[in-house]
């Protein structure tokens, strides 16, 4: 799973790491990161769902994404923030899974990855080679 954190940091942004690593792998994106960039790392990383919260404001994740996407390689979803009055509290949504607000919650098993953080270069590629 791929994900773009939430603008401006603070709870939302913490609160996304801790759900989507207690559920699956985690690979955040950061959101100045070029479109090339992103879908390198995308493929690198053989991200199968991609999460952008609503009102991030990074064209080239999210036009990444939608690229990736439109590849069949992920599924994007979105995340909405509850308010300001609830900060951290979120839920998702997805156009490409049917009845995805009902599905059953994913599971990290105890011994697996719970954050993948990629770093630039010829390193990231050599590296993410052991991954697979």
């Amino acid at each position: 799973m791929s994900y773009a954190a939430p603008p401006g940091g603070g709870a939302a942004a913490a609160l996304a790491f801790l759900s989507i690593g207690a559920q699956t792998c985690a690979a955040p994106l950061a959101p100045n990161m070029t479109e090339p960039e992103v879908l390198d790392a995308l493929d690198q990383f053989h991200a199968k769902h991609l999460i952008l919260f609503e009102d991030f404001k990074s064209p080239g994740v999210e036009d990444a994404f939608k690229i990736y996407q439109s590849q069949g390689k992920g599924k994007l979803h979105w995340a909405k923030l509850a308010g300001p009055d609830q900060p951290g509290v979120f839920k998702y949504t997805s156009e490409t899974v049917d009845d995805f607000a009902s599905a059953e919650p994913l599971l990290n098993p105890e011994d697996g990855n719970c954050l993948l953080l990629r770093t630039s270069g010829t390193t990231a590629r050599r590296e993410s080679e052991h991954l697979t």
